[in-house]
């Protein structure tokens, strides 16, 4: 046999070695994964037995807990973001199993508002798109899908002021955040949403006149809000912001309370955890 042969066949040999160390691990995970898809369905069925009024299965605040641990516990050579992704897809999966989600979104398939959804719900939730912000409010308000994907910061202007506008008339709440290309959407759904351990609270605040009551009240607080976008209404502004906390935190309780006072009308649209990804 010549060198070159020689040498090529030691490859092979190395490789085989390491290929089936690789097919062992995939057989290892395929295990686990449909392990981990019967846990899945084993809490749909206690879910279905002790809520039997209305069954939540997606829980906001639980994913994005898995997700946080998934990527401090990460060790390498993925990066943290590469394997929260890869969990996530695995915990869209199963959600599927339990419930698969009906996803309403606006403008078409394969559109920057697509690629949100799907990276908030992951690939296998049904994703739908609609022709207008006020038909994905009222899809998810007459139940005929369970959440919904809106618009609302570094987008065309007229899209973010007409999420605000439905903000304003639909009785729905926020239950995430998600970022795409720049551009920053929302999770509109019907439930309300327990503490993750890092939240944002959102307010539609509508005022009359001037908004420096609003500034100062949140100066006074201390509060720095990470959203704060306003329009022109027929009775005055309305005022979206959002900030750091959850409204179950008296810090942020109080805030709202203090708010309440100065304005003409305050609406806690929600407290949802921090995107993750």
């Amino acid at each position: 046999m010549s060198p070159r042969n020689e040498q090529l066949s030691a490859q092979e040999s190395a490789l085989g070695e390491i290929r089936k160390e690789i097919d062992a691990i995939d057989r290892q995970i395929h295990q686990l994964l449909n392990q981990r898809a019967r846990c899945a369905q084993a809490v749909a069925e206690v879910k279905a037995e002790f809520q039997q009024d209305k069954v939540v299965f997606y829980r906001p605040e639980r994913e994005a807990q898995v997700l946080r641990g998934v990527m401090e516990r990460n060790e390498g050579p993925l990066p943290d973001a590469e394997v929260a992704r890869l969990f996530r897809e695995v915990m869209s999966t199963c959600l599927a199993l339990e419930q698969p989600l009906r996803v309403v979104f606006p403008g078409k398939l394969c559109s920057k508002s697509h690629q949100a959804a799907m990276k908030q719900f992951g690939q296998s939730a049904e994703f739908v798109a609609l022709d207008s912000i006020d038909a994905i409010f009222a899809e998810v308000a007459s139940g005929a899908a369970h959440y919904g994907i809106v618009p609302i910061e570094n987008v065309d202007p007229k899209l973010s002021q007409a999420s605000l506008q439905a903000f304003s008339r639909y009785s729905l709440a926020l239950c995430g955040e998600v970022s795409e290309l720049g551009s920053r959407y929302l999770v509109i759904g019907d439930q309300l949403v327990d503490p993750s351990g890092e939240d944002k609270t959102a307010l539609m605040v509508e005022v009359a006149g001037s908004v420096s009551a609003l500034d100062d009240i949140l100066e006074q607080s201390r509060v720095l809000p990470t959203a704060l976008l306003d329009m022109e209404s027929s009775s005055g502004r309305l005022i979206y912001l959002d900030f750091n906390g959850h409204s179950s935190a008296p810090s942020v309780q109080q805030l709202i309370a203090a708010v309440e006072t100065r304005v003409e009308r305050c609406k806690v649209l929600g407290s949802f955890p921090m995107a993750v990804l």
